[in-house]
């Protein structure tokens, strides 16, 4: 820098270099600013002294100070940076050299001046004020985010209490869309300064607007929200956050909870707490809450009644929830379902506690509901009595209800009241006399079926005659022992040759048809008077178990001397027109079905059935070999031996892989090994093969009906009748389905036309024999059973077919 030098001193100029000399620099610079203010030309005579004299001394801290405020007074940035930086040299801790930094960057704005001054001081690990305060303001003011990121990560590892440097901090990583790294730094603050949770919080609810789904930040906002005194917000995220992860479950429970305690009557929270309660099947807290949520808050009864009914749904006789759903109802005066719920609480076997609340909701409900309803309040007090073990106010009050549409539940509140006396007569008049008015009532049958095995059990205990226990044994469809007990039988017997037939009937309906056969067939050898019923009847079994053998000529053949012995006997025409319009070449393939037992006791089996559509003979033919394993197959199945059977029928789809029956047959297999997908599969393959062949739609109506998918198998079965209307299993099988789903008209009509032909009449007997409640004798078991001349109400016997 070039100065002009007068060579006549200002007297100001003078007096400041006298003080210089006195060390006194700071009365210096007040006299060299004046002199400077006089004339603007003296800064070159005040700089010439000091120079030299800073040459004789350049460690002078004080002097160069002195320098460089001149430089800053005169707007010289440059040159008393120069100065500035020989001082940080010397003494990089000086606090005036950051204060004089600051100046010139307030008076200058040139930040490139001083700023690698600043940044080899932080470097150095100097932390003054001045420069703390101006290194990040540099950066920020040049839009170097990064760098004031760095700056501030590294302060507020030295002052970890510090709240403004975290403040900061989380907003350069927000605008640096470094959104987890300003979570946790924002989480960090809340902590140090907890009067900032406002702000925070609505700086976080940025933050969510672009990253919905971050679960973590959805936590600290309900965190501060709760903070704050504001709930719902709190819960409404607290929603979201189960929303996107169901996991979080236990951990929003335990907020809630915590929440609880700060807001005890809050709608929000006592809500949602219930409905992830219920979400975890901690259904008695959830039902606490939903009672408290309704006394602080009616407005609620449509949400709280939708919970109950989710917590109902999945635990029925839950007693609490019942109670409150009642109580809701009750207000609602909805007093249809009140009559409904207080129906299913009168049904439970539970506390005192409850009992008496039933008491009270009886007269509350007779008292609050209109005219129409008295009917059903009156069966729910006969029920009242009921559970009170006062009997005879029960019937009393029960007999009111004759001819009402509470008649069926009043008599079988009956049938419980004479079952609570031990009057059994009693019992099952009432149900007998019920039957005739009520013939498709799912529950009256249920209830016929639960008195009559508890008469059998009592009469079984006591009976010590084989024959007679036996016969309970068969009625109860207990096979086993009924079995044992018909083996025990001795030949000096008088029944000795009848009971032989019931050997056979009994491994008939266990499936071991090949038994039964050997045993029909012995009796037969035995029987001396050839022209008797029971030789007769005898010999129509073995003609049955050679059928369901699939020994279709010999069935028939054993059929036609029936017929000649008796020819009005039952179904018999009918019967051996069927069998006689089927394909029994010996070249035929063979098929059979699973018959799944209507009584869970009981195993499942193979019996043979037969296509009704006569089959291509040439084709045949040229499938002989896939013939002769289908059959082998068959046979092996029948028998109960399936390893040996998936063996041959595995070789017969080998031999042809399109051979239908041979499919069908294997898919039979893979239900009973409980392989579904494969059993779809395989017939799948079938029906690509052959689409109007029944035996794939009767095969996997059978799948669905192990699925229990009763409405996909009942479609299928009808399928098959579709293709072969005469096919008995799918007639027997809907029967089935429909008594399932509770449609028993419908169960009763296909179970008569399963008795069209008479081959399945003793598996019919089987699922209808409950309704006979008179004692069966032996006759009735050895004799085929019939609709038509049977002691079923009439209703029962003149169905539709």
């Amino acid at each position: 820098m070039q100065i002009q030098i007068k060579h006549q001193n200002n007297q100001s100029t003078k007096t400041g270099l006298l003080q210089v000399q006195k060390h006194a620099f700071v009365e210096a610079l007040d006299h060299f600013k004046q002199a400077i203010h006089t004339h603007p030309s003296e800064l070159a005579n005040i700089l010439t002294p000091l120079y030299k004299e800073l040459i004789r001394h350049p460690e002078n801290i004080a002097l160069r100070f002195l320098i460089s405020q001149l430089y800053i007074h005169c707007n010289y940035f440059s040159e008393a940076t120069h100065e500035l930086d020989y001082i940080f040299d010397l003494n990089s801790k000086h606090p005036d050299l950051y204060l004089l930094l600051g100046k010139i960057y307030y008076k200058g704005r040139d930040s490139k001046l001083i700023l690698p001054l600043l940044e080899k001081a932080y470097k150095r690990e100097i932390y003054d004020s001045t420069l703390i305060d101006l290194l990040p303001k540099i950066y920020l003011e040049e839009n170097n985010i990064q760098a004031a990121i760095t700056f501030y990560e590294s302060l507020v590892k030295i002052n970890r209490e510090d709240s403004q440097c975290y403040k900061v901090l989380a907003e350069l990583y927000l605008q640096s869309q470094l959104f987890d790294k300003a979570i946790d730094t924002y989480e960090k603050l809340v902590s140090l300064a907890p009067d900032m949770a406002e702000h925070i919080v609505k700086k976080l609810e940025q933050i969510l607007i672009t990253s919905p789904t971050h679960i973590k930040l959805r936590e600290l906002i309900v965190k501060l929200h709760l903070k704050t005194c504001n709930p719902t917000k709190a819960t409404k995220h607290l929603k979201e956050i189960y929303r996107y992860k169901p996991d979080f479950l236990s951990k929003a429970i335990t907020i809630l909870t915590e929440a609880l305690k700060t807001f005890p009557e809050e709608p929000n929270i006592l809500q949602l707490l219930s409905y992830l309660l219920i979400e975890k099947s901690d259904y008695s807290d959830a039902i606490t809450l939903l009672s408290t949520l309704y006394q602080n808050d009616k407005s609620k009864s449509k949400i709280i009644y939708e919970y109950l009914k989710s917590i109902l749904k999945e635990f029925p006789t839950q007693v609490f929830a019942l109670q409150l759903r009642l109580k809701l109802e009750s207000d609602d005066r909805n007093f249809e379902e009140a009559v409904n719920t207080l129906d299913s609480l009168l049904s439970l076997d539970v506390s005192l506690d409850h009992f008496d609340f039933c008491t009270t909701a009886v007269e509350d409900l007779s008292t609050k509901a209109p005219q129409e309803h008295k009917e059903a309040i009156t069966l729910l007090r006969c029920q009242l009595y009921f559970n009170q073990e006062n009997f005879n106010e029960c019937l009393i009050s029960l007999n009111s209800l004759k001819n009402t549409n509470y008649e069926l539940r009043s008599n079988l509140l009956k049938v419980s009241v004479f079952e609570k006396q031990n009057k059994k007569q009693d019992r099952m008049d009432i149900l007998k006399e019920s039957l005739s008015k009520f013939p498709f009532s799912s529950e009256l049958h249920h209830s016929i079926s639960t008195a009559l095995h508890h008469n059998i059990s009592t009469l079984i205990d006591s009976q010590k005659e084989l024959v007679s226990k036996g016969l309970l044994y068969l009625r109860d469809s207990d096979l086993m022992n009924a079995l044992e007990c018909f083996q025990k039988i001795d030949d000096s017997h008088p029944h000795h040759i009848q009971v032989q037939t019931l050997i056979g009937r009994c491994f008939m309906e266990m499936g071991k048809t090949d038994i039964a056969y050997e045993q029909f067939e012995r009796t037969l050898e035995n029987v001396k008077d050839r022209s008797s019923n029971f030789y007769i009847n005898t010999l129509f079994y073995f003609a049955i178990s050679n059928i369901l053998l699939g020994k279709i000529e010999q069935g028939i053949s054993h059929l036609e001397q029936v017929e000649r012995l008796n020819i009005n006997f039952p179904k018999l025409r009918t019967l051996l027109s069927y069998y006689k319009s089927c394909n029994v070449l010996e070249s035929r393939f063979k098929t059979c079905v699973l018959i799944i037992p209507f009584k869970a006791k009981h195993s499942p089996y193979f019996i043979n059935v037969e296509e009704y559509s006569p089959t291509d003979y040439k084709q045949e033919q040229t499938m002989s070999f896939a013939l002769e394993h289908n059959n082998k197959g068959v046979e092996h199945l029948i028998k109960q031996n399936i390893h040996s059977a998936l063996s041959s029928l595995n070789i017969a789809i080998q031999i042809d892989a399109n051979c239908v029956q041979a499919l069908c047959n294997l898919s039979l297999i893979h239900i009973m090994k409980s392989d579904y997908d494969l059993a779809f599969s395989t017939l799948e393959t079938a029906e690509t093969s052959n689409s109007s062949n029944p035996l794939v739609y009767l095969c996997r109506g059978i799948v669905y009906y192990h699925l229990e998918n009763y409405e996909l198998a009942i479609m299928q079965f009808k399928k098959a009748l579709f293709h072969q209307p005469n096919l008995e299993i799918s007639y027997l099988y809907l029967g089935d389905l429909y008594y399932k789903i509770n449609n028993l008209q419908l169960a009763f009509e296909f179970w008569k036309k399963t008795q069209k032909t008479g081959s399945l009449q003793h598996l019919v007997f089987r699922r209808i024999h409950y309704l006979l409640i008179q004692s069966l004798s032996l006759n009735d078991w050895l004799s085929p059973f019939e609709f038509e001349n049977s002691e079923l109400p009439k209703s029962l016997i003149n169905l539709k077919t």
